[in-house]
C-alpha cells in the first residue's frame, strides 16, 4: 500500500510542481485519515506518557511521501513498541521560522522532512533533510538509501519511453 507516494505520483501526473497549495496538499489530510498517523497542528496536545514522533513533509517530495509509506507499512505489520506518529504538511510553513510552531528550537529549515522526537512530553531530538530521513527510516527498519532508490526507480520508469527496456 502506498497512500502517500500515490498522492505524490498523482500530483506529478497532474503537473503540480509550482505554487501552493497543490492538489497533493489539498488531499494530504484525507490520506492521513487512511493511515496510522494523526494530523497535528500547533496547539494540539502532545502525549505526556508516550514516545512521539512528529514529521513535517513536503507533498512534492517523492522521498518524503515514500518515507511516510515505509512508516505506515511498519506500523501496520502489527503491535510493537513503535512511537505515536503525528504528521503535518510543510506547505503550512511558508517561512522557515514557521516550522518552530511545530518543532521548537528547529532553526534554519532548508530541507524536508523535518522531525522531532518527544519522550514523556519533552522534545529530545530534532532534525531535517537527509539526516532526519536517515534517523526516521532506521527507526522503522528501513534506510534512507532504500527510499531514495525507490523514488529513483519510479522516476526512471516514468521518464522511459513506452516499450523501452532497461
Amino acid at each position: 500500500m502506498s497512500i502517500f507516494f500515490d498522492l505524490f505520483a498523482a500530483a506529478a501526473a497532474e503537473g503540480d510542481a509550482g505554487g501552493r497549495p497543490t492538489g497533493a496538499d489539498r488531499r494530504f489530510a484525507a490520506a492521513v485519515e487512511q493511515s496510522p498517523f494523526q494530523l497535528w497542528r500547533p496547539g494540539d496536545p502532545i502525549p505526556q506518557h508516550a514516545v512521539r514522533l512528529l514529521i513535517g513533509v513536503a507533498t512534492a517530495s517523492g522521498c518524503d511521501m515514500r518515507l511516510l509509506d515505509v512508516i505506515a507499512e511498519a506500523m501496520n505489520r502489527g503491535p510493537s513498541a513503535l512511537p505515536q506518529v503525528d504528521v503535518f504538511d510543510a506547505a503550512d510553513c511558508p517561512r522557515a521560522e514557521d516550522f518552530q510552531r511545530y518543532i521548537p528550537t528547529l532553526r534554519g529549515v532548508s530541507h524536508t522532512p523535518v522531525a522531532g522526537i518527544w519522550f514523556g512530553g519533552q522534545l529530545t531530538w530534532r532534525g531535517q533533510g537527509q539526516s532526519a530521513r536517515d534517523q526516521i527510516a532506521r527507526m522503522f527498519g528501513a534506510s534512507s538509501d532504500q527510499i531514495i532508490e525507490y523514488v529513483r526507480q519510479w522516476t526512471q520508469n516514468r521518464t522511459r519511453p513506452e516499450g523501452a527496456r532497461l
